[in-house]
């Protein structure tokens, strides 16, 4: 495959809309050309979840003391939670001549989209609707229902800036089926990062 020509790719979008399973599926299929880096969160671990894999579980001291060193490219506090990525999980990424694959929300997006120096694509996916959204994320089992409804209140909060700010977007898709939404974001991701001219917004 042909040199990157992309650094990073910013999928943005409501929790429970499918980020995650669209980012693994395309990482497991191309692994030799994408890397994900592990975010760091103030927020326990959920069943099935391994520090230094799925996220650096740290706690509230910790993290701010990481940022205070000004080790993240970008945090924010996202469903009263914190978040981060830090420089060396994104570079480490790089170092391996992979395109480094961020799911952040829509703060973390704008920061990383006005970096200097890192190329980015950022992706938003939507929900069928909220009450399916509502749904999955019950169905998940990890959640109060205190906690799914501020994810779905925020969530309902992006996906108006998404509406608002279409331009900000190189390409958007719609989860209403799993993999029907995937070959779009394939298609899209893959022709983008690879010098391949497509229309991004016709889908």
């Amino acid at each position: 495959m042909s040199s990157r020509i992309m650094d990073l790719l910013v999928v943005v979008g409501p929790s429970g809309v499918g980020k995650s399973t669209l980012i693994s599926r395309l990482i497991k299929e191309f692994p030799e050309s994408f890397g994900y880096s592990v975010s760091h969160t103030t927020r326990q671990a959920r069943a099935g979840e391994e520090n230094g894999v799925s996220y650096h579980f740290v706690d509230t001291d910790n993290f701010k003391e990481l940022v205070g060193k000004g080790e993240f490219l970008e945090h924010a506090v996202v469903h009263d939670t914190w978040y981060g990525t830090s420089e060396a999980s994104v570079r480490k990424v790089l170092a391996e001549d992979r395109i480094c694959f961020m799911d952040l929300d829509i703060v973390g997006a704008q920061n990383l989209k006005k970096h200097p120096t890192l190329r980015s694509m950022v992706v938003f996916v939507i929900p069928p609707s909220f009450e399916i959204l509502e749904a999955r994320l019950t169905a998940r089992g990890t959640e109060t229902q205190a906690k799914i409804q501020k994810r779905l209140a925020d969530g309902k909060e992006w996906v108006q800036w998404f509406q608002d700010h279409k331009e900000f977007f190189d390409f958007h898709c719609t989860n209403d089926n799993l993999d029907s939404c995937y070959e779009d974001f394939r298609h899209a991701i893959m022709t983008a990062c690879f010098d391949v001219n497509v229309d991004l917004h016709s889908r």
